[in-house]
């Protein structure tokens, strides 16, 4: 996660006991390399992609990556839900 800035990648991470739900903004294909090494990661299990989509504009540039409460995580969850319809 210290290293991300570092890459270009910024976004979010929302933490409640053991579920995470995290953003990643980024050059994609850094991103996708990224994501990539998170499934492999043994630490985590049902790792689900939201969305992928290209973006015009980072909505959490200048975040670096921080970590939210989980209530505002799960307001974020569904607001993307209802855009990308899943």
């Amino acid at each position: 996660m210290v290293s991300n800035p570092k890459k270009g990648v910024t976004g979010w991470m929302g933490i409640r006991r053991r579920e995470v739900m995290q953003v990643l903004e980024g050059p994609h294909d850094i991103v996708e390399r990224l994501y990539r090494l998170i499934q492999a990661d043994p630490r985590h299990i049902e790792v689900t992609r939201m969305a992928g989509v290209n973006i015009t504009r980072r909505r959490f540039g200048g975040w670096g990556m921080v970590k939210l409460p989980y209530g505002a995580v799960v307001e974020v969850g569904n607001q993307i839900r209802k855009i990308h319809g899943r």
